[in-house]
């Protein structure tokens, strides 16, 4: 009895951070404003909180049924008609549960700190599968090798110290051709769903566009949009200033992108050997005002581009872009040092949370749902996390006898930025060698300490079900 009883304790503190969780931030609310409500039977807010424990007790809402527990008060069919529901806009849900936590962070810190929106995408892989509705063909970047899935689009909110997911979408293969297999099911095209399903098949830089009218509708603060490389185009760039967005973003050294310098279009290799050679010292970070613009179009905005040389191969370098010219180029560093925080946010929900591993739903409403519930665990993680390391958190006198957070600074920007080099040199020379790759380190590394900084009953779960 006595291994039983504690384990019994902690599932209880679970249960109550969550109702805590949901209390605070008005969760049964938002449900309700996204239609996800019924008339009778058991509240969709009920449904919801024991899904969201079953990763922290290591056993599904199946086998909890299976094995008799009272925890869980309804049928399977419930379970399954709230996760395949149409009508259910789980992508309003998560920016309208994340535009409520960001409103209790953002106090915590100076009106100087430059808060950020990061885009960035994951694979969601179901390799073993074959009847996965609208399941593509696609290509993994990191170990450039294809699989079959989706790839998780998802825009996040950062301060430098938690991040927050703001939007998402599992997106398939653009081509039809590369598809396992189309749409089971045709729905209305006024409906949640086939909206949803709309924008899966729209290619990551429109639906992108989508994701920052659902921040910006939700009323999450943020000024720049952090990138990396994928996204550093200019029809990009163009359309997310547009939206009243700067952009900062990687550009690649290896592709013919061009910016109006000097008055002609130039390719940013022959801008860097120009002004290159201007600087005295070889080994600090320079910037170049240019023009982003495109071919047969009249936009134009201006730019500065950030050339960083590399730490251990002067000879190469980094070329980071920002349209807000008023940041030096420390700064810009600097900022785009927190686009790691996303990477660490990938990791977590995969080693910890049961990202794509607690589903083996094959219809795509139920796979939507399955990221929100994700999601929405790390959000409640996230906050645990904040309150036990920020002390503003605990109250009035705390917030004003204590300093706040420290935000990345420039070095530890630029050692992120270095070691993300190194990782993709090893990938290019010892592809085999993927899993020992020192970015991986770095963000179990990272992962770790977000786990460790938790409640010591939270931490326990998590390594216990990972």
């Amino acid at each position: 009895m006595n291994s039983i009883l504690p384990q019994n304790q902690n599932e209880n503190a679970v249960s109550n951070d969550f109702k805590s969780f949901f209390v605070e931030y008005h969760v049964g609310k938002i449900l309700k404003h996204c239609n996800a409500y019924k008339k009778s039977g058991i509240p969709v807010i009920t449904i919801l909180l024991c899904i969201l424990s079953t990763v922290f007790t290591g056993m599904s809402i199946y086998m909890e049924r299976r094995m008799g527990f009272k925890t869980i008060p309804f049928g399977k069919d419930t379970y399954y008609r709230l996760m395949s529901s149409p009508n259910i806009n789980w992508r309003r849900y998560i920016s309208m549960l994340a535009a409520a936590v960001h409103e209790k962070i953002i106090p915590l810190t100076s009106d100087s700190r430059r808060n950020a929106l990061i885009i960035d995408d994951s694979p969601c892989k179901r390799n073993c599968s074959r009847k996965v509705e609208m399941l593509g063909n696609c290509l993994d970047h990191n170990d450039h090798r294809y699989y079959n899935g989706f790839r998780t689009l998802t825009l996040g909110w950062t301060d430098g110290n938690t991040f927050l997911p703001v939007s998402f979408c599992l997106l398939t293969n653009q081509d039809p051709e590369k598809r396992r297999n189309k749409t089971v099911i045709q729905f209305d095209r006024r409906t949640n769903a086939a909206h949803q399903k709309h924008l899966a098949e729209i290619g990551a830089p429109a639906c992108l566009m989508e994701l920052l009218k659902d921040a910006k509708k939700a009323g999450i603060k943020a000024k720049h949009l952090l990138a990396d490389s994928w996204f550093g185009t200019p029809k990009t760039i163009l359309e997310v200033k547009e939206l009243g967005y700067d952009m900062v973003c990687m550009i690649k050294t290896n592709r013919q992108i061009a910016f109006t310098y000097n008055e002609k279009r130039t390719i940013t290799r022959e801008i860097h050997d120009k002004e290159s050679a201007k600087q005295s010292d070889k080994k600090s970070p320079f910037t170049v005002s240019v023009m982003v613009t495109r071919k047969n179009d009249k936009r134009a905005i201006p730019a500065k581009l950030v050339f960083v040389p590399q730490e251990k191969k002067h000879d190469e370098y980094f070329i980071l872009l920002s349209t807000d010219t008023s940041m030096d180029a420390n700064e810009i560093i600097a900022l785009y040092g927190k686009r790691w925080k996303i990477e660490t946010f990938f990791q977590t929900c995969k080693g910890f949370l049961k990202f794509a591993k607690e589903t083996r739903a094959i219809d795509y409403n139920s796979l939507t749902a399955h990221v929100a519930i994700v999601f929405t665990r790390y959000m409640m993680l996230a906050v645990k996390e904040r309150e036990a390391e920020d002390e503003r958190t605990l109250g009035e006198l705390f917030y004003i006898c204590v300093q706040e957070m420290q935000d990345i600074t420039v070095e530890e920007a630029l050692r992120l930025l270095n070691l993300w080099a190194e990782s993709i040199s090893e990938i290019l020379n010892n592809p085999e060698n993927i899993d020992k790759n020192v970015i991986l380190k770095a963000l179990l590394n990272e992962t770790r300490k977000f786990i460790n900084s938790l409640p010591t009953y939270l931490t326990k779960n998590l390594l216990n079900a990972a």
